[in-house]
């Protein structure tokens, strides 16, 4: 089993930045302090193959290796923060775990990562960066965990983005999320179920329309349109009818949108009195 010393070996065989290789040559007996940051700088990578390396034996540590790199990453906002190292090793682990052939090592992975969402110890900025990366090689499985931070004023925007990367349980996620969602949160959960387009959200959605946030309604009148809800021409078609300005424009848009979705649904005729009503505006 890996120990924590041995992964942050591991972890410390990167390149230093070029700033921290700078600093040095210039000051070759002044070593900098335990724990203090590193100056922003460009990074220059390791060579691939010592990278590839580093990367093999971590994951040779199963589930210990992954947890110990985890509990090194740390943002430049945290307190502790040293330097980005632990950081560019988990970024190169999530697209090392990418390749063909290592979805075991990818699915442990990302199950770790979710799993240190609910990690105390964790700052929000870490456990943002831990999001993003589930972004890149998370699954269904993973789901729970980033819907679970839908509404984190935090971290909401980066989940939504990592759902609708996975795609695969991201629907039922936003769907749960909307009912306690409001303000902004909302809005973009809202958008999110019109990009996935999930048919089971529309009920939901139809009663935003009658919204208090200007905003809200737009954007639920757009999800309800890409989605191709049959339910929702009349009350598009009266919001139109109604509007002024840019209020207007955007139902204008979202009609014709929703023409489109029925009309590729094979539902011509209701794409027809859609299209018929604008015209009669």
């Amino acid at each position: 089993m890996a120990t924590a010393s041995e992964i942050a070996a591991l972890v410390a065989q990167m390149p230093n930045s070029d700033r921290e290789i700078e600093n040095r040559e210039k000051n070759p007996d002044q070593p900098p302090s335990p724990g203090t940051p590193a100056p922003e700088s460009r990074f220059t990578g390791p060579d691939p193959a010592q990278a590839e390396a580093v990367f093999t034996a971590i994951l040779a540590g199963g589930r210990a290796g992954i947890l110990h790199l985890l509990d090194l990453v740390r943002a430049p906002s945290d307190p502790d923060y040293s330097n980005d190292k632990p950081g560019y090793v988990l970024h190169g682990l999530c697209l090392h775990t990418g390749k063909p052939g290592m979805e075991r090592e990818r699915s442990l992975l990302a199950g770790l990562l979710a799993e240190r969402l609910d990690h105390e110890g964790s700052s929000q900025a870490v456990k943002a960066s831990f999001i993003q990366e589930l972004q890149r090689i998370g699954a269904a499985e993973n789901a729970p965990a980033l819907g679970r931070r839908l509404l984190d004023p935090d971290l909401g925007d980066d989940a939504a983005q990592a759902l609708l990367a996975i795609r695969e349980g991201a629907a039922g996620q936003f769907r749960s999320a909307l009912n306690s969602a409001n303000g902004g949160s909302a809005v973009h959960i809202v958008q999110a179920l019109g990009t996935l387009q999930d048919s089971e959200s529309a009920p939901a959605l139809r009663p935003l329309l009658d919204d208090q946030n200007p905003e809200t309604i737009l954007t639920a009148a757009w999800a309800l349109a890409n989605i191709g809800d049959p339910a929702s021409i009349e009350p598009l078609l009266a919001l139109t009818e109604k509007a002024e300005g840019w209020g207007e424009t955007k139902l204008t848009v979202a009609c014709r949108l929703l023409a489109q979705r029925l009309s590729a649904a094979g539902r011509d005729d209701d794409a027809a009195r859609v299209t018929q009503a604008l015209e009669d505006l």
